[in-house]
């Protein structure tokens, strides 16, 4: 990757000290704005720092200039905001004619001296945007000695996949390192899509071997973890972050902008304590298909991946189920299905889903989940169910039968999509001491702790088999009077919580039934 064009620190400030007697001047020459919007005086962030970009009190902004094109200083954009946040976002425009190496002005702050550091924030790029060939940076951490290192996140647009590049200085040999996905999942950032990315930086503090940490989650998604990082040589090896800039850097080598394209932060979080769960233990599966492989997961009987629909904050991928018109009671238009190897006694499991609009929903059942004994001795069920899509949980074979969401009843509509969590933990024996617990959209509707999920002939089964499997019915003698379809999206399956990983749709209301 080409070395971007970028002021140093220490030249910054030593500018913005003497720019206020030849900012006239010095624009004119070097055909660089200092300076616009705040000036760039030091902001110390005081962790733990989380900004949602009401305004940009919190941050030093500039604009800059380079070949005759100006791009503005980052200015808060109160059109745009990311999911749950409550401020506007800060945009970054990159103008037509944009060269590039070069930022389209940038964001900083002071942070405190920090060895290790948690860091989260929001992006989304506009409709359309141009990706440079060579990438688009997101945001720098650097050393006491900008001289002495720092290191971006990007996202390259080889394949538009998140990486982490490394630039310990003195240069010592292949000193730029990139960092990518090594956990088997890494979807490809689209543009028109918000994303919540979260990092660990932990410097490394010897040479021989490199071991600083960096670990990266895309959505709550574990994407990156590795233990081998350069961050800083042996020359600086006791300087620490101690300055952070959010500085969309396009590209390093290739054309210019075409087409003029923006690039919004938001809810941009800085803290020593984690953020997020650690990435052991890891989750047992995480799909969002949007490699357009259903692998781990299968597909049969007419469930298709499509790129026409995704729930928010993913890639644009999703599965399709299809109920033609005339469809009958009691049937499935596809299957997705995971095998547990090992069974299971207690599991996390996450989904999204939408019903598309005017679904007709049948007054029995509309199933969306069968958890399942190998060879299917007994099974429970998810459902929107009873007339209403409330969504409930019912045994098929054995036990208490059904489960409502009691805490908060929650009525799920058609045309938005919603999140189910669950955890459930299996009786012992006959004993009614099974654990079911449920989320939608991060409200909790369900808490029960004394299910019995098989007994009898099952007693002390495993679970095996998850079908998701959105059965029309199975009562009756209804059929669909017109096509309706089901989407699904982004499955987790864990051992373990999901820890701050309860989100909510930026689309669909609260529908909240009292």
């Amino acid at each position: 990757m080409a070395k971007v064009k970028r002021m140093s620190k220490k030249v910054f400030y030593s500018l913005a000290a003497i720019a206020a007697c030849v900012i006239i001047s010095c624009s004119a020459v070097l055909g660089v704005v200092l300076w616009g919007g705040n000036p760039p005086t030091a902001r110390a962030a005081t962790l733990p720092f989380v900004d949602h970009f009401h305004n940009t009190s919190a941050w030093g902004t500039m604009p800059y200039s380079v070949g005759g094109v100006t791009a503005p200083a980052p200015t808060v954009d109160n059109t745009q905001n990311a999911p749950g946040s409550p401020g506007g976002a800060l945009r970054f425009t990159h103008p037509a004619g944009w060269p590039p190496g070069y930022e389209p002005g940038k964001a900083w702050t002071d942070l405190p001296q920090a060895e290790e550091l948690w860091t989260e924030y929001w992006f989304k790029y506009s409709d359309e945007f141009e990706f440079d060939m060579t990438g688009q940076k997101h945001l720098y951490w650097k050393l006491d000695n900008v001289e002495a290192s720092d290191f971006y996140l990007a996202v390259r647009n080889t394949d538009r996949k998140l990486w982490l590049t490394t630039q310990p200085r003195p240069q010592p040999p292949g000193y730029s390192a990139n960092y990518v996905s090594n956990l088997g999942y890494d979807p490809t950032i689209q543009p028109g899509v918000w994303y919540k990315v979260t990092t660990y930086i932990k410097l490394n503090t010897t040479t021989s071997p490199y071991n600083g940490i960096c670990r990266v989650w895309l959505n709550d998604i574990p994407l990156m973890d590795h233990t081998n990082v350069n961050y800083r040589t042996s020359t600086y090896i006791n300087s620490k972050m101690n300055f952070l800039e959010l500085c969309p850097v396009w590209g390093g080598n290739g054309p210019k902008v075409a087409k003029t394209g923006y690039m919004w932060f938001d809810a941009v979080r800085l803290q020593s304590n984690p953020i997020i769960a650690p990435l052991d233990p890891p989750n047992i599966a995480s799909h969002g298909f949007d490699n357009g492989q259903a692998s781990p997961f299968v597909l049969s009987n007419g469930a298709e991946i499509i790129s026409t629909d995704s729930a928010p904050g993913s890639a644009p991928n999703s599965v399709r189920f299809t109920h033609p018109a005339g469809w009958g009671d009691g049937y499935q238009p596809g299957r997705i299905s995971y095998t547990l190897n090992p069974t299971l006694d207690e599991i996390w499991l996450q989904f999204s889903f939408k019903f598309s609009e005017n679904f007709f929903f049948h007054p029995a059942a509309n199933k969306l989940l069968y958890v399942k004994t190998p060879g299917n001795v007994a099974n429970w069920v998810l459902n929107c169910d009873w007339g209403r899509p409330q969504i409930v949980w019912r045994n098929s074979h054995h036990g208490e039968g059904r489960l409502n969401n009691y805490i908060t009843p929650y009525t799920v509509l058609p045309g938005f999509w919603y999140t189910i969590k669950m955890h459930a933990k299996m009786n012992t024996g006959n004993n009614a001491n099974g654990i079911f617990e449920m989320w939608i959209n991060g409200t909790k509707v369900m808490d029960y702790n004394n299910v019995t999920f098989f007994g009898g002939t099952s007693a002390n089964m495993k679970m095996g088999i998850l079908d998701f499997d959105p059965i029309f019915g199975g009562a009756g003698n209804y059929t669909k009077p017109s096509i309706d379809n089901l989407y699904m999206d982004d499955f987790k399956i864990s051992t373990a919580d999901f820890h701050n990983d309860n989100p909510q749709s930026p689309t669909a209301p609260s529908n909240i039934v009292v």
